[in-house]
């Protein structure tokens, strides 16, 4: 008689591994759509973020600090950045280049790097030495922490009222720089 119930005790538990087997596969969708969602909803909280000019505080040259209500009321041209970056290194080029076409604005260059490592790409490009531009360092993440995912270099073009006219992702041509209308 034992041997009746033995099948019946084995489709109980075929059942509940399919059951289990189906409520993992679930969950895993579940959390999957959850952490698409967030990801969404992360990309257009920091997009609308950077409308204004995020009030940031990074650290100058001198190790002291900058924050957005230093800047002039003019133009400003954010440039996020890293020195062993090539398309950085164009664009630096390009810019310095150009220096003097960017004198009614203010030239902001940020990287986390440390700041020998800035200062060493100031100085390559001769940049440091104009009154407009700053090099500047955002702590570990703090970039990333105000104006969200950005590519190396991104470019962020605020009018003087620190409003976002444009913002460019990877090497940028120097003309939609200069030309980028308030």
């Amino acid at each position: 008689m034992p041997l009746c119930g033995t099948p019946r005790v084995l489709v109980v538990k075929q059942n509940m591994k399919k059951y289990i087997i189906s409520l993992l596969i679930l969950c895993l969708v579940l959390g999957g759509f959850y952490l698409i969602n967030k990801k969404i909803e992360e990309k257009a909280q920091a997009k609308e973020k950077i409308q204004t000019l995020p009030n940031f505080q990074f650290l100058a040259m001198d190790s002291t600090l900058f924050t957005a209500s230093d800047l002039p009321s003019r133009k400003t041209i954010l440039v996020y950045f890293n020195s062993t970056c090539e398309h950085c290194q164009y664009e630096a080029g390009e810019i310095s280049k150009n220096i003097g076409q960017f004198s009614h604005v203010n030239l902001l260059f940020v990287s986390e790097q440390n700041l020998a490592e800035i200062r060493t790409f100031a100085e390559t490009y001769g940049l440091g030495k104009h009154e407009n531009v700053r090099f500047l360092k955002a702590p570990d993440n703090g970039f990333y922490k105000l104006f969200g995912s950005s590519p190396i270099p991104s470019i962020f073009i605020y009018n003087a009222d620190k409003q976002l006219i444009n913002n460019y992702k990877g090497e940028t041509k120097i003309e939609l720089l200069i030309t980028d209308d308030e």
